[in-house]
C-alpha cells in the first residue's frame, strides 16, 4: 500500500464491546516480544532526510531554547495549527502552511516540544501522530525520534507475516499501532484487525470478519479492506481515534468500535457519510438513523444499548434533550426540556422555561447556554451542573468550544470571556479561536496550547499558536 498523502489522513473529519472479545481468527496472532529491523536511510527511500536532519537540533538543544523556533520555518503569509498529538516526552505536531506560494513547498509538520522549538521536521508522507518516540511513515516504516539518522528507520518483523500498519495514535494506553491483514485461501478471504501496543508490539485487540461482530456486513472483503488501507476510499476513511482507549471504523451502513483496554468490539446501525462518536467514562455515543429522522445511540462498556433519542453531546454525564423538534423522540417517554442521567434517566435539570436555541453539553461542571428571549434577541450563560447559573444570561451568541470550556472561557460574537464575565479578548490581541475536527486545541500541564485566526478569510488567516497560562498569560509560539 502507498499511502502519501498527509493531507488525507491528518485533515480528515474527526477518535467496545461485543459478544466476541477475542478474535477467532485462521491466522494465530503474534505475540512477540518487541522486535524490529533497523533500515539505513537510503534503504527506506527517505534518504533526502539526511540532508534536512543538519537543519533541526536535537531535543536536548530545542529543550535549552537553543533550538529553531516554529516562527524560523514560516514565511510573512504562513499558518500554522496545533494538531493533538502529545506523548510522555512532551512533544507535539505541528502544521506549518506558506499560502502564497507553491503548497508542496512550503507544507511543513513539525515535531515542536512546548516552548514551540522545533525538534525535528516530519518526511512527506507521514502518518498518525507521536508515539513512544516514534510516528509512522508509509510502506510500513518507523521514524525513532530518539536515534541517529542511519538507526532511525524501523520495519518491525510482523509485518513479515502481511500485517500492514495503517494507523499510530497516542491515547490513554500509551499509544496503539493499528494493522491490518487479508487472508486469501480456498475457503475464502478474511481481513484481521489489529491493535498492537508501539512499545513491545503486543496485541492488545484482534477483530476478524469471521467474526459475529461482521454478521450484518454487506460490504464485500474487498470493499472493506479498501475502506480500512486507502486514503480516499469509496465508504469509510480508516480507523478513527475517538478518545480514551476508544477507536472505530465505518463501512457504508456498518459502524464498528474498538476498545483496547478491555480488547471488546460492537457494530452499530451507522449514517455513511456522518461519522459522529463520542465517549466518556465507558460510554460511548454514536449518531445513528433510520428513513424519518437522525438519533444518538448510547452504550455501555459491555456493547448493551442503554438509550436513544435526540440529545446533544454526553458531558460530564448528562445529556441535553429537547423535545420540541417536531419528529424526534426519545427512549426516557418524557416530554421535558432539560439535562438526563445517561444512567438513571431522570431529568436532573428542567430548562423548560426557556428557550434554548442549540443542544449543549457540560464540560468540567459547567455548561454554555445560547438562549432567545420572547422578543427572538440572542443570549448566552453559563449553567453550573447543580442548576443554577454560574454567569446570568447575557445579551449575545457563544460558540461551543469544548476544550475552550475546559480551560474557563467562552468564545462569544463579541469576544472572549471568562466565567464570571470578564472580557479577557485584549490578552490574546482580538483574535479569534478555532476549534474543530481538525484539533487546533488542546489542555497540556495547565497551560492551553491553541491556533488563532487574526484574518477575516480563508487564505487570509494569518493563523498563529498561542500558549496560555492558568491566569491568562499569552505568549505566541509562532
Amino acid at each position: 500500500m502507498q499511502r502519501t498523502s498527509m493531507m488525507g489522513l491528518l485533515l480528515a473529519a474527526t477518535l467496545v464491546l461485543g459478544a466476541c472479545g477475542q478474535s477467532q481468527s485462521t491466522v494465530a496472532d503474534s505475540t512477540e516480544q518487541r522486535t524490529e529491523t533497523e533500515m539505513p536511510a537510503e534503504e527506506s527511500g527517505l534518504e533526502e532526510e539526511q540532508e534536512n536532519e543538519a537543519l533541526y537540533p536535537q531535543y536536548d538543544a530545542a529543550k535549552s531554547g537553543n533550538g529553531a523556533k516554529i516562527s524560523d520555518n514560516m514565511g510573512d503569509d504562513s499558518f500554522s495549527k496545533v494538531f493533538r498529538s502529545v506523548n510522555p516526552n512532551g512533544l507535539s505536531v505541528v502544521y506549518v502552511e506558506h499560502y502564497t506560494k507553491d503548497p508542496s513547498d512550503w507544507k511543513r509538520y513539525l515535531v515542536v516540544d512546548e516552548t514551540g522549538h522545533v525538534y525535528s521536521e516530519m518526511e512527506d508522507g507521514f502518518l498518525g501522530e507521536v508515539c513512544d518516540g516514534k510516528y509512522l511513515l508509509s510502506n510500513n516504516v518507523l521514524r525513532d525520534l530518539s536515534k541517529t539518522i542511519d538507526e532511525a528507520y524501523i520495519v518491525p518483523t510482523f509485518c513479515d507475516n502481511g500485517e500492514e500498519i495503517v494507523e499510530m495514535y497516542q491515547d490513554e494506553t500509551g499509544g496503539t499501532i493499528w494493522t491490518v491483514q487479508k487472508v486469501d485461501t480456498i475457503e475464502g478471504s478474511e481481513i484481521i484487525i489489529r491493535a498492537r501496543s508501539p512499545i513491545d508490539y503486543e496485541v492488545k485487540l484482534t477483530l476478524s470478519t469471521n467474526d459475529e461482530t461482521f454478521a450484518n456486513e454487506t460490504m464485500s472483503i474487498e470493499d472493506i479492506y479498501t475502506a480500512l488501507t486507502d486514503d480516499y476510499p469509496r465508504y469509510g476513511r480508516g480507523i478513527d481515534h475517538v478518545d480514551g482507549p476508544i477507536y472505530y471504523f465505518y463501512t457504508s451502513t456498518t459502524g464498528y468500535i474498538m476498545n483496547v483496554k478491555t480488547g471488546k468490539t460492537f457494530a452499530y446501525d451507522g449514517k455513511y457519510g456522518t461519522p459522529i462518536v463520542y465517549y466518556e467514562n465507558g460510554i460511548t455515543q454514536v449518531l445513528s438513523s433510520n428513513t424519518l429522522v437522525e438519533y444518538y445511540k448510547f452504550y455501555d462498556e459491555d456493547g448493551n444499548k442503554i438509550f436513544r433519542g435526540d440529545t446533544g453531546i454526553l458531558g460530564d454525564g448528562l445529556v441535553y434533550i429537547n423535545q420540541n423538534q417536531e419528529g424526534l423522540f426519545n427512549s426516557f417517554g418524557t416530554d421535558t426540556i432539560g439535562f438526563y442521567d445517561i444512567r438513571t434517566g431522570q431529568c436532573v435539570i428542567d430548562l423548560s422555561q426557556y428557550t434554548v436555541t442549540s443542544s449543549p453539553s457540560f464540560v468540567n461542571g459547567y455548561a454554555m447556554i445560547n438562549l432567545k428571549n420572547p422578543d427572538d434577541q440572542d443570549f448566552w450563560g453559563i449553567l453550573s451542573k447543580d442548576g443554577t447559573w454560574r454567569l446570568e444570561p447575557r445579551k449575545g451568541k457563544g460558540k461551543k468550544f469544548k476544550t475552550l470550556m475546559e480551560f474557563g472561557l467562552v468564545q462569544t460574537e463579541d469576544g472572549i470571556f471568562d466565567f464570571d464575565g470578564n472580557d479577557v479578548s485584549e490578552r490574546f490581541g482580538n483574535a479569534q479561536f478555532e476549534e474543530s475536527i481538525y484539533n487546533n486545541m488542546m489542555i497540556k500541564n495547565g497551560c492551553l496550547y491553541a491556533t488563532v485566526n487574526n484574518g477575516k478569510t480563508y487564505t487570509d488567516k494569518r493563523c498563529r499558536i498561542i500558549k496560555v497560562d492558568g491566569d491568562y498569560n499569552v505568549t505566541y509560539l509562532s
